[in-house]
């Protein structure tokens, strides 16, 4: 019986071990950024250097006690820690598919005394980094969709499964937690594409705060089975395909990413980078595949929210 279960807790292991290795990687970010010399001149960062580092540290953080506090749930055999990390295998599924391909296709810079057999060894071993953690968030997402591993979380205590399906409450908090990363962009004053158009300024800022309050609104309501919430998502997820494809699409592409670059130089106080990682239509596929999974499911578990509507 003990080896039937004994992926589940590999799983809780291995989240140990990375949430561990995360947290140490960003110790030393902070370190190495506070303590190194901070470049003059046209290379100066835009901030300071500890500010960067502190930031990023608590980034990593975050994401390590988000790691080190499912694993601990998943040994306990508690039913929210197998949702967690049903979340965590779709950001890691989505960032190792994605970036895998990128790094693949993506053509990188030329160093410098660097021969071509050096670069392609280190472009495989990317790749292959990316596939690893892609094979492990497709192992999760199998593995705790399981109907035994369902069975093992479950609690004696509990009467009645949950009335909201996974993929929704998945969903959901994406969609809260990304509406938190939306004030990135909106405090380095990151322009904003808007179907072809490049909104900058006080204008940009007001996109992304529209942008996160749809997603506060629209998160908060699928996490409690809103019909209208349903429809607004689907909208919403459509929209940003739509607004992807349709400023990729339209004339003067490259002149635009151009702008929008001259748009930031306290950002790239040495120069705007000569042109963008090609081919760009790589990246606009997999924004547009990423909004297209979560259409799928909320058009599948409508009944969950007209049985709750009914009830």
């Amino acid at each position: 019986m003990a080896r039937k279960w004994i992926g589940i807790r590999a799983s809780g292991g291995l989240a140990i071990a990375g949430s561990l290795a995360t947290l140490v990687l960003g110790g030393l970010m902070l370190v190495s950024m506070t303590l190194a010399p901070p470049p003059t001149g046209p290379a100066a960062p835009p901030f300071p250097m500890a500010a960067i580092g502190i930031v990023m540290a608590a980034i990593f953080a975050i994401f390590s006690g988000w790691g080190i506090w499912t694993a601990v749930g998943i040994f306990r055999r508690r039913g929210w820690a197998r949702i967690s990390i049903m979340v965590f295998a779709v950001l890691l599924t989505f960032m190792g598919v994605g970036g895998g391909l990128a790094i693949l296709v993506v053509q990188l810079p030329a160093q410098q005394n660097v021969t071509q057999g050096t670069m392609d060894a280190i472009r495989w071993g990317m790749a292959g980094f990316y596939g690893l953690l892609a094979v492990i968030g497709v192992w999760w997402l199998v593995l705790f969709n399981l109907r035994s591993t369902k069975e093992y979380f479950v609690q004696e205590a509990t009467s009645a499964p949950p009335a909201r399906p996974l993929s929704v409450s998945v969903i959901g908090w994406y969609l809260l937690i990304s509406s938190l990363f939306m004030a990135v962009p909106a405090v380095i004053r990151l322009p904003a594409f808007l179907f072809g158009a490049v909104i900058t300024g006080w204008a940009g800022l007001a996109v992304y705060t529209v942008f996160a309050a749809a997603q506060v609104f629209l998160g908060a309501g699928l996490l409690r089975l809103r019909e209208p919430a349903r429809v607004g998502a689907i909208v919403y997820f459509c929209l940003m395909a739509l607004n992807s494809m349709v400023t990729w699409a339209l004339p003067g592409y490259e002149a635009k990413m151009q702008r929008m670059l001259r748009e930031m130089p306290r950002l790239f106080p040495a120069g705007a980078p000569a042109q963008m990682p090609q081919p760009m239509w790589v990246f606009m596929l997999m924004g547009i595949a990423f909004m297209a999974i979560p259409v799928w499911f909320l058009v599948r578990q409508r009944a969950a929210f007209v049985k709750l509507a009914a009830a």
